[in-house]
């Protein structure tokens, strides 16, 4: 059982941090309103943080 949600968890964890990727460059485009920007800095700060927590979860599974 622990395999099966490592491995859901590395999943989860992989597409979170490729959405954080696409988040930050769209955070710093100039074209957007100052508001939406802030939203979406935020939004990306909420799934890296997200993300570094499944890593301290998947590390504790595998131990």
């Amino acid at each position: 059982m622990n395999k099966v949600l490592l491995k859901k968890l590395n999943t989860e964890y992989d597409e979170l941090t490729d959405k954080i990727a696409k988040a930050w460059p769209a955070a710093s485009n100039l074209d957007i309103p100052d508001e939406q920007r802030q939203l979406i800095g935020i939004q990306a700060r909420a799934m890296e943080t997200y993300a570094q927590v499944l890593a301290i979860r998947i590390r504790l599974l595998e131990k």
